[in-house]
């Protein structure tokens, strides 16, 4: 996917470009009717040339023109792992997970000033992964009007 806009930065149009893509993706394996072993996978990826704000009364989608662009990128992967066993009673289901996310921006932020010299900008590089363990117990389906569930997280 691609976005373009009219805003301007010393001059530049179009600097407002977004690309985007992304993937994802199951495969499941169920040896028989009480075993299921789903894997999913899912990725994506932004970057954007400036960062789109508007700054005008008058409806356009553009901003006013700056000493540089506002450059962004942003991005996560996903990989989650689910054993499910079905009982009589009902299903006994452990997932684990992974994900890793990354957010890094440059803010020119000079027309807060009202000036076109490069005198406010910030940068933000924000890396993170997290693991997550969850093991659940949920009744039969047609075991009456209410089906329970329990389980725990950490």
């Amino acid at each position: 996917m691609n976005i373009r806009g009219g805003s301007s930065a010393n001059g530049r149009r179009d600097i407002n470009t977004a690309s985007q893509y992304g993937l994802r993706g199951i495969l499941a394996w169920e040896p028989d009717d009480r075993w299921k072993f789903p894997l999913l996978g899912a990725t994506q990826r932004t970057e954007d040339d400036d960062i789109a704000y508007a700054d005008n009364y008058d409806g356009r989608l553009e901003h006013g023109d700056s000493p540089r662009a506002s450059p962004g990128k942003s991005g996560y992967d996903l990989a989650n792992l689910s054993i499910e066993r079905r009982f009589d009673w009902g299903a006994l289901i452990s997932q684990t997970s992974y994900v890793k996310k990354r957010f890094e921006i440059f803010i020119e932020a000079s027309r807060a000033l009202g000036g076109l010299l490069p005198l406010l900008a910030g940068a933000n590089d924000n890396h993170s992964k997290g693991f997550t363990q969850e093991l659940r117990a949920v009744s039969a389906p047609g075991d009456g009007p209410w089906r329970r569930l329990l389980g725990g997280f950490y």
